[in-house]
């Protein structure tokens, strides 16, 4: 018993080891992607998250009541407050980004992630979900052991090149549900044995790009790519958790899934969720990777740099620890000045940092554009930092900070010395196994699994369903499954104003509404508005449709006066039910009718405005 354990837990290892410097890359790449989808989402911070807006506050609370879920953004409906909680979650991906405090930077991403998704659930789509579970996970593994400030004023290094813990399995595993279950959902035969569902998938005008709708005809191709996508997704997952697979075919099964979602990105309109699974994948990149690039860069970085400063002073140490760091000269030295005379010297004479290269001494911010120079990462922003604007500015900037060290030094204040590598907690590995199991039988419970029997015994657990809710451990895997769907179309949103002219709310023609629009994905804006408006298809979130239409007068009136202003409107959808074998089927359907200055009547199919 005791050797079957020792096997398997040899076998675990094995797997879910991850290398530090994949586990940095990483956190900068899970970092980044958040912060991208923050800036994306603050375009339209006041259409979905302001109570001005299309998704007010007392509706979704409404929804949501009963159901243990939580948002900090329901504390707020005010423009200038929801952008004062925007900045902080901006704040804290920076902070994620760079490896400060890391691990409380990791709750609290995960929170603000939950918070967004819980406060405008019907803007959201997979690669939101993703990144929540992904982050949920993340709080269970030290993201920080390496590159990060954390690990720059350390009282010590993490010396092992691999980490393992009960957090690497449970955050690699369900990043590898994504796919298992991706694959197990699609189960119709347009998958296998027809291959036809990228087809119909193209076919959908909401999603096809330019490059998508060209490709419509190559049926072979995209036959092709149907059982590639398929294959990928079932078997990939099973080979990269195979001990049979070493090093050199992992790094081909992650080149894969990011070549799969390189195509889904070139073909199909999902916003970032192509980038937010490719950010997920460095943490599967082998030691093989990092040390095919130390040995094809033919140069150990930083050898005969010694970069001096002054240890009397702690912000100059702390900066000098940070830069040594993240420059990636990892055989440069680190000295304090007060240790040569001469480089004092030079220091005090200069009032100035010091840095020693292979071809001389340098200060000020020639010393910094000499480490930019040698820098694997950073010396490709050399040309722009030797421009004479930046250089001007770089000069003037060090210029205040070397003659300011003490005001200076209240910036690094908050970046205290202390130990960054702290043991596992002794109840995590059982915390993990619980959480396991529960999302692992999440996930076959929402299986269609064609079997009467299979579908009474294999259900997601009801027990944890309040814990569940609370930590949104919710999760559904079945993109484009069982099959694509055949629903397409586009919106009309046809307004009228005071004095009766016709006036066009949307970016489609309301006087030719059958008449598709030269580029239909183009006309739902952009991803946020193409989940919302398909959401509002669907019976479960029709309630917003009044308020989409109050937020339509309201955002139009207030650009108007008089009899200019707008109404009356009515919001309407062309359906199309699409085929790869037969004409479209296409009929209008009648959303909703608003008037903007008296109480909305209900839903009158019958109702023209020209009438």
């Amino acid at each position: 018993m005791k050797k079957s354990l020792k096997q398997f837990e040899a076998y675990l290892r094995s797997i879910f080891s991850v290398d530090v410097r994949s586990l940095a890359l990483f956190r900068i790449t899970l970092g980044l992607i958040l912060l991208i989808d923050l800036v994306d989402r603050l375009r339209f911070m006041r259409v979905f998250y302001t109570d001005e807006g299309a998704v007010p506050r007392h509706v979704v609370l409404e929804y949501f009541q009963g159901k243990y879920l939580f948002s900090i953004f329901f504390l707020t409906g005010d423009e200038f407050t929801l952008g004062v909680l925007f900045a902080m979650n901006i704040l804290l991906c920076i902070g994620l980004i760079l490896g400060f405090r890391t691990r409380l930077m990791t709750v609290l991403c995960w929170i603000f992630s939950v918070s967004i998704t819980n406060r405008a659930s019907v803007i959201t789509y997979g690669g939101d979900v993703v990144l929540r579970m992904i982050l949920f996970w993340s709080m269970f593994v030290p993201l920080g052991l390496t590159y990060s400030v954390d690990a720059a004023l350390s009282s010590q290094k993490y010396k092992v090149q691999k980490y393992f813990s009960s957090g690497t399995f449970g955050l690699m595993i369900q990043f590898l549900f994504v796919y298992m279950f991706a694959a197990l959902y699609k189960h119709d035969p347009v998958w296998i044995p027809e291959g036809t569902a990228i087809a119909y998938t193209l076919e959908l005008d909401q999603f096809a790009t330019h490059l998508g709708i060209w490709l419509r005809q190559f049926p072979i191709v995209l036959k092709a790519l149907t059982f590639g996508t398929l294959a990928i997704e079932l078997f990939g997952p099973f080979l990269l958790l195979s001990p049979m697979v070493k090093e050199k075919g992992r790094l081909l099964i992650i080149m894969s899934f990011v070549g799969m979602h390189l195509g889904i990105f070139a073909l199909m309109n999902v916003g970032l969720f192509s980038w937010m699974c490719i950010a997920v994948w460095p943490l599967f990149l082998p030691s093989l990777f990092w040390d095919f690039w130390k040995k094809r860069s033919k140069k150990t970085w930083g050898e005969g740099f010694v970069l001096y400063f002054d240890q009397n002073c702690g912000f100059c140490q702390k900066a000098m620890r940070i830069i040594h760091i993240f420059s990636g000269l990892s055989s440069a030295k680190v000295e304090p000045a007060q240790s040569h005379p001469q480089i004092f010297e030079k220091m005090e004479k200069e009032n100035s940092w010091v840095v020693q290269t292979p071809f001389g001494q340098f200060t000020k911010y020639k010393a910094f554009l000499q480490i930019v120079q040698a820098s694997p990462i950073f010396c490709i922003f050399l040309p722009l930092l030797q421009s004479k604007p930046i250089a001007f500015m770089g000069e003037k900037i060090y210029h205040w900070v070397s003659n300011n060290r003490k005001t200076a030094s209240l910036l690094t204040k908050p970046l205290s010395y202390r130990d960054h590598i702290s043991p596992t907690p002794k109840a995590q590995p059982w915390v993990v196994a619980v959480l396991f199991i529960y999302v692992l039988l999440y996930n076959l419970g929402g299986i269609d699994w064609q079997s009467p029997w299979l579908e009474k015994h294999i259900r997601q657990p009801e027990f944890f369903w309040p814990v569940s809710n609370f930590l949104r451990l919710d999760q559904n895997w079945g993109m484009f499954a069982p099959k694509p769907s055949t629903q397409d179309g586009w919106y009309i949103i046809h307004a009228r104003t005071k004095d009766g002219r016709d006036v066009n709310l949307w970016t489609t023609d309301i006087f030719h509404p059958y008449e598709q629009p030269k580029y239909v994905a183009g006309t739902f804006i952009m991803h946020r508005w193409n989940k919302y408006l398909s959401n509002l298809l669907s019976n479960n979130h029709q309630k917003y449709l009044e308020y989409f239409a109050k937020y339509l007068c309201r955002s139009n009136n207030q650009k108007r006066e008089g009899d200019d202003q707008i109404d009356i409107l009515k919001i309407k959808f062309i359906e199309e039910q699409t085929s790869i074998s037969k004409p479209y089927e296409r009929f209008e359907r009648l959303m909703w009718v608003h008037y903007c200055f008296g109480k909305p009547e209900p839903l009158n199919l019958d109702f023209q405005i020209n009438g």
